[in-house]
């Protein structure tokens, strides 16, 4: 896994085909005492005004010092998680508004 913290880019790699598949960070999201990271898969096929896909993935320790991302399989956890990640953009969005 690598990360451009400038544009907060992920690229990650799909074990089963071995692919690299970049994504955007979108958010960290604590639940229950756990951390979930809310992505988007880059896609360059498409424009990028369009609106993707979130991933949902909980962040694990790697053994070594490292994280890594595994995939959520609990449909209702996954959909909790993302309630939490769309209210933080809601937020996000407010404080945007009131800014200006």
């Amino acid at each position: 896994m690598t990360m451009n913290e400038n544009d907060n880019i992920i690229d990650l790699i799909d074990d089963e085909t071995g692919e690299s598949v970049s994504f955007e960070h979108l958010a960290t999201i604590e639940h229950e005492g756990e951390s979930y990271i809310a992505l988007m898969v880059i896609d360059e096929e498409h424009d990028n005004d369009e609106e993707g896909e979130v991933v949902i993935m909980k962040i694990e320790d790697d053994g070594e010092g490292g994280e890594c991302y595994v995939t959520v399989d609990d449909e209702a956890l996954q959909e909790t998680v993302f309630e939490k990640f769309l209210a933080l953009m809601e937020e996000a969005e407010e404080a945007d508004e009131d800014e200006q």
